[in-house]
């Protein structure tokens, strides 16, 4: 979250779930709605397999 000028705050946002991609995108919406930021990016992705976003990462 970040602000662009005065008054107007935004948000990006990536999620991951294995639940139904609309419902989680118009949940995230509805939430960051209901704080004030109705400027958002928001990237619904499925999970590959039931594994986590930690569980893809590699160090």
């Amino acid at each position: 979250m970040w602000t662009l000028t005065t008054g107007m705050d935004v948000a990006t946002v990536h999620l991951v779930s294995d639940h139904d991609a609309n419902w989680v995108l118009d949940s995230a919406r509805t939430t960051l709605s209901s704080h004030g930021l109705d400027h958002a990016t928001v990237q619904v992705e499925r999970t590959v397999d039931g594994r986590k976003c930690e569980e893809d990462v590699t160090w």
